[in-house]
C-alpha cells in the first residue's frame, strides 16, 4: 500500500493464488528460524558442553570436586577415597538454548542439605535419560562402526575385483566396465555418513577414517575404469580401418550430424537403430502387422489406410470396456497411431535412401543432373535449362528441365522428367547389417582364391576360369583383401511394359537398372530382399542407343569409387568397428537388345554384330554359312579403342562412321578400368533356355540349316572364352 495516497500497490489476484503465496511466505520463515537456531546452537556448542561437564558431572568424570558437595553428583567429599568407574556418565542434555551462569545461592543450598541428612541414593547417581549427548554419541558411534564394517568389506571385495580384472575382449563389440557397480555402493555409504551431523571428537575422526576408506576405493575403481576405456580406443584404433570412404551405418553422433548436408544425412546410421524404441507394445504389433501385409503381402495403400483406422477404432473399443473415462496415458496411446500408413513404413526404415535427378526431356538428348542443397533446406535444386552439349563446340542442348508446383503457398520446380536413383552405399550397409549374410559372402571366395584347384564340374560362376583369374586394382587377386570384403555384382538392364504386354494395347516402355550380389548363394542372390534397384528408367519410349549412358554414369561413378578408395562402413554385423568393402562389377545379364546397348556394341542387323570375334554377316549367301566358324577374336583392348574413337568423333556423322566399321559404341561401364566387355557380357539364359527362344534367336541371327528328310539335330558346345 503506498504510505502517501493509500493506494494497493499490488496485483489483483484470487483466493488461491493469495494462499499459495502465504503458505510459501510460512515455509520461508519457518526454514529461515531454522537455519538461524541450528547456527547459534552450533556457535555455542563447545561452551554448553564444557559447562555442562564442570556442573554436572562428577568423580572420574569431571574430576574430584575441591569442594565437598560443590558437583551436583558428586558422592564423595575428598579426592582420597574415589572408587573406579569403568564407564562415563552422559551429561544430561541441555533443555534451553542459551545456558545460564551458576546461581551461588542455589548451589550453598544444595551443599547445606547434603551435609546435614543422608540423600537418597537416586541423588548420588546421574539420571539415565535416553536422549543425553553421551549416551547419543554412543549410539552415532555404534552406527559408525557398522559402516565402516560395511566399508572394510567393500573395500575388501574392491581389491579382490580389480585384482582378478581382465583386459577388455578385442573381439566383438566392447563390453562396459564390469565393475562399475562398486561406485553406486561406496556413494551410499557416503550417503549413509552425510546424513550423520553430530559432532564430536571421536565422532568426527571416526567419520574421517571411513571417509578415506571409500575414497580410496572410489578412487582405485575409477583409475581402473579410466584404464579400461583407454584400452577400449586402443582397440577401436586398432580395429577402425583408416583408409576408404566413409560411411555411416551405425547410430549418427549428434557432432556427426552437423558436419553433413541434408542429402548425406537422410536416412543414414540407421540400419543399427533400435526399432520402434519407447513405442507402447500394443502399436510395435499392429505397425509389423500392417507392414507386413502392405510390403510382403501386397496389400494396397488404400487397404492399409482402412486396416490402420480399424485398428484405432478396436483398441478405443478395447479401452472404453474399462471406463467411460480415458486417461493421459490411453489418450496418447489413440493419438500416436497415424492416419498414413507410410509412417509405419519409415518407422521399420525399410526405404533406402533415394536420389530425384532432373532429365532432359528432349528425346535425343536424356542428360541426367543431380539436385543440390543450400544448408538444412530439403528442397533440392536443379538448373534451369539442360547444359549438355553432344559434341565438343555445338550449341547447349537448352531444353527446360523444371515445372513450377504450389505447396502450402510458395512455389517450389520440379523436374518434368524425373529419374528416381537409390544410393547402393546405403543398400550394401543394409545388407552387411543382417546378421550372417557376411559370413556366407566372404565363403564364397573359398572355391576359386590362389593356390586351389579348379573343379572339374562348374556349379557356379567362382569355378568359372575369369573369377579364379580376376585381379583386384593392386595386381593381386580380388579374394585377397584381409579384412576387407571384396563382394562382385552382376548388372541387368531390361525394359518393359507397364500397361501389359497386349498385342492390341498401347505401346510404351520403361527400363529398370539392378544389381545382383554374385557373393550370395544361389539360392539366395536372387530374391526380391537381397537385389539392389538403382533406378528406373523413365518412359514412354526407351531412351536412344547411346543416351542410356546418362542414366547409367551415377552407378559407374559409385562403383568406381567402390574400386579406387573402398568404402567404410563405420559397422557390420560381424564388424562393429567398421570394415572397408570394395565391389566390382563381372558380368552384364540382360536380354540381346539390352544387352548391346548397355556395353556399346552394335545391334543384332549390323554386319558386324557378334560380341565375341569379328564374324561377318554376309548378304550374298543364304545360308549365313560364315557364322557356322568363328572369326579373329575381339580383345579388351581393341574395343575400348574403337569405343574411344566413337567418343572423340566430332559430330554424328563421324560417329555412325565408326560405329558402321567397328560396330562398337562408347558405353559408360568402359569407365571401369577391370570391365572386358568381350568376356562380361553373358548370355541371358532365362530368354534363350528356359523360354526356348534359341530357335529363335537362330532365324534372327540368319542361321537355317538346308530341308532335309530326317530332323536337324543340335550340338551345343561349350567354348572356353
Amino acid at each position: 500500500m503506498d504510505p502517501i495516497t493509500h493506494e494497493l500497490l499490488g496485483r489483483n489476484v484470487d483466493g488461491r493464488t493469495f494462499k499459495a503465496h502465504a503458505n510459501a511466505d510460512r515455509q520461508a520463515a519457518l526454514r529461515a528460524a531454522e537455519q538461524n537456531t541450528e547456527a547459534t546452537v552450533d556457535s555455542q556448542i563447545e561452551q554448553i558442553t564444557a559447562y555442562l561437564a564442570a556442573s554436572v558431572l562428577a568423580d572420574e568424570v569431571s574430576g574430584p570436586s575441591k569442594n565437598p558437595g560443590g558437583s551436583l553428583w558428586s558422592r564423595f567429599d575428598s579426592s582420597e577415597d574415589h572408587p573406579p568407574q569403568d564407564e562415563p556418565v552422559a551429561a544430561p542434555k541441555a533443555t534451553h538454548s542459551q545456558t545460564l551462569p551458576p546461581n551461588p545461592s542455589v548451589r550453598n543450598r544444595h551443599t547445606d542439605l547434603h551435609r546435614q541428612s543422608p540423600s537418597p541414593s537416586f541423588l548420588h547417581s546421574p539420571p539415565r535419560q535416553v536422549n543425553s549427548r553421551r549416551s547419543r554419541e554412543a549410539e552415532v558411534i555404534a552406527h559408525l562402526a557398522d559402516i565402516e564394517a560395511e566399508a572394510d568389506a567393500l573395500h575388501r571385495e574392491a581389491l579382490d575385483r580389480l585384482t582378478r580384472l581382465d583386459q577388455p575382449s578385442s573381439s566383438g563389440p566392447p563390453t562396459s566396465f564390469p565393475h562399475g557397480d562398486l561406485l553406486p555402493m561406496s556413494k551410499d555409504l557416503k550417503s549413509r555418513l552425510e546424513t550423520i551431523t553430530f559432532k564430536g571428537p571421536a565422532t568426527l575422526e571416526l567419520k574421517n577414517s571411513i571417509l578415506n576408506k571409500l575414497q580410496t576405493i572410489e578412487h582405485k575403481v575409477t583409475t581402473a575404469k579410466k584404464v579400461w576405456k583407454e584400452e577400449l580406443a586402443n582397440i577401436k584404433a586398432a580395429k577402425t580401418p583408416r583408409h576408404g570412404l566413409p560411411c555411416e551405418t551405425g547410430n549418427l553422433s549428434p557432432e556427426c550430424l552437423t558436419r553433413q548436408t541434408y542429402i548425406d544425412r537422410t536416412l543414414l546410421g540407421h540400419h543399427f537403430k533400435p526399432l520402434l524404441q519407447d513405442v507402447n507394445p500394443v502399436l510395435q504389433v499392429a505397425f509389423f502387422m500392417l507392414t507386413v501385409c502392405h510390403v510382403l503381402l501386397g496389400v494396397s495403400r488404400r487397404g492399409c489406410t482402412f486396416m490402420l483406422r480399424m485398428v484405432q477404432y478396436i483398441i478405443h473399443l478395447t479401452l472404453l470396456r474399462l471406463g467411460p473415462n480415458l486417461s493421459q496415458g490411453d489418450n496418447k496411446l489413440l493419438g500416436d497411431i497415424p492416419t498414413d500408413p507410410c509412417a509405419t513404413e519409415k518407422a521399420f526404415s525399410l526405404d533406402n535412401k533415394a536420389t530425384i535427378l532432373a532429365v532432359c526431356p528432349n528425346p535425343k538428348c536424356h542428360f541426367t543432373y543431380e539436385p543440390t542443397f543450400q544448408a538444412d533446406s530439403p528442397i533440392p535444386i536443379y538448373p534451369d535449362k539442360c547444359n549438355h552439349r553432344e559434341f565438343p563446340g555445338r550449341e547447349k542442348c537448352g531444353m527446360p528441365l523444371l515445372k513450377p508446383r504450389h505447396v502450402d503457398g510458395r512455389t517450389i520446380y520440379l523436374p518434368i522428367k524425373p529419374f528416381v536413383t537409390f544410393s547402393f552405399k546405403d543398400w550394401l550397409g543394409g545388407l552387411l547389417s543382417r546378421s550372417g549374410f557376411e559370413g556366407k559372402m566372404d565363403s564364397a571366395w573359398a572355391s576359386c582364391k590362389d593356390g586351389s584347384t579348379a573343379p572339374k564340374e562348374m556349379k557356379d560362376m567362382f569355378d568359372a576360369k575369369i573369377l579364379r583369374n580376376f585381379k583386384g586394382f593392386d595386381g593381386q587377386h580380388f579374394s585377397a583383401g584381409g579384412d576387407e570384403g571384396r563382394y562382385i555384382f552382376s548388372l541387368c538392364v531390361d525394359y518393359f511394359n507397364p500397361l501389359g504386354n497386349k498385342q492390341a494395347g498401347k505401346k510404351k516402355s520403361i527400363g529398370l537398372i539392378s544389381l545382383v550380389c554374385l557373393n550370395l548363394p544361389p539360392e539366395m542372390r536372387y530374391k526380391p530382399e537381397n537385389m539392389f534397384l538403382f533406378g528406373i528408367v523413365p518412359g514412354p519410349k526407351e531412351p536412344p542407343l547411346s543416351c542410356l549412358n546418362h542414366y547409367l554414369r551415377p552407378l559407374v561413378d559409385m562403383l568406381l569409387e567402390f574400386w579406387y578408395t573402398g568404402i567404410r562402413f563405420s559397422r557390420t554385423a560381424a564388424y562393429y568397428y567398421g570394415r572397408v568393402v570394395r565391389c566390382a562389377l563381372i558380368c552384364l545379364v540382360s536380354d540381346l537388345p539390352a544387352a548391346r546397348k548397355s556395353s556399346g556394341f552394335a545391334s543384332i542387323a549390323h554386319t558386324q554384330m557378334c560380341a565375341v570375334c569379328h564374324n561377318t554377316r554376309r548378304p550374298d549367301d543364304p545360308l549365313n554359312d560364315s557364322f557356322m566358324k568363328l572369326g579373329e577374336r575381339r580383345t579388351n583392348e581393341e574395343i575400348r579403342n574403337s569405343a574411344q574413337v566413337h567418343l572423340n568423333a566430332e559430330d554424328e556423322k563421324a560417329r555412325d562412321e565408326a560405329v558402321h566399321s567397328t560396330g562398337i559404341r562408347w558405353s559408360e561401364l568402359m569407365r571401369l578400368p577391370y570391365f572386358d566387355p568381350s568376356c562380361f557380357v553373358v548370355i541371358d539364359a532365362m530368354h534363350n533356355l528356359f523360354l526356348g527362344l534359341v530357335q529363335e534367336h537362330f532365324d534372327i541371327l540368319g542361321i537355317r540349316s538346308k530341308k532335309t528328310d530326317s530332323k536337324p539335330t543340335t550340338c551345343i558346345c561349350y567354348l572356353d572364352i
